[in-house]
């Protein structure tokens, strides 16, 4: 595919210099992507992504509608991944390659939004759930995204209780994560991205390490 140029500017793409501002208004639906309106939480409009000029991903576009879900399906290498990652924030902001098109959350451009201040609304699971824990015990590691939000400290207990029962993870709460299996890294991990309740949850292949019947229980 033909790739932008990146020495002209995109009107898509809000102005760093201006913060807060858009050469687009990002309160009107972008007819570029059918079906659109400006209460989707999440929205990606002609996402193109290059490493050394080699596209990744190239102008890809959908949108994420209330009380909805959106399936990526295609090869390994199609750039399933990265298109999570560029949702998620993380490209360019903790992954390298050069990054065109906007990303809006119910009509407000957040393209240039890093990925802590997206955590207040959306939750990403990565493929591998080693990357996504960072604390040394289980309990600590649920209860960081509800402190990180400013909850009380008995609202956190009874959260992470309930998230823990409904997930199965609650006999591993006292565990150290460097010292959990594959699987259950994965059921920690998922939990924590789903403990804060997001409004939007991107999940990188989040059974994967799970066997059929433990898949099928954290998918009901």
């Amino acid at each position: 595919p033909t790739m932008p140029d990146p020495t002209m500017p995109d009107p898509t793409v809000p102005d760093p210099t201006v913060p807060g501002t858009t050469t687009a208004d990002p309160t009107v639906p972008d007819p570029t992507v059918p079906g659109t309106t400006t209460a989707d939480p999440l929205v990606l409009d002609g996402i193109t992504v290059a490493h050394d000029a080699e596209p990744v991903v190239a102008d890809v576009s959908l949108a994420v509608p209330s009380g909805g879900l959106v399936a990526l399906t295609g090869p390994s290498g199609s750039g399933k991944s990265t298109l999570l990652a560029v949702a998620a924030g993380l490209v360019p902001h903790a992954r390298s390659g050069d990054l065109w098109g906007r990303i809006t959350h119910r009509g407000a451009d957040v393209t240039l939004d890093p990925p802590w201040e997206r955590a207040a609304w959306l939750g990403f699971l990565a493929q591998d759930p080693a990357s996504s824990l960072c604390l040394t015990h289980v309990r600590d590691e649920l209860a960081l995204p509800l402190e990180n939000a400013g909850l009380p400290r008995e609202a956190i207990g009874l959260r992470v209780q309930e998230v823990a029962d409904r997930l199965g993870v609650a006999h591993l709460l006292d565990r150290r994560t460097n010292q959990l299996s594959g699987g259950e890294q994965q059921r920690v991990a998922l939990a924590a991205t789903l403990i804060g309740d997001p409004e939007v949850v991107l999940l990188d292949e989040p059974l994967s390490m799970l066997d059929p019947d433990a898949a099928a229980s954290v998918a009901g």
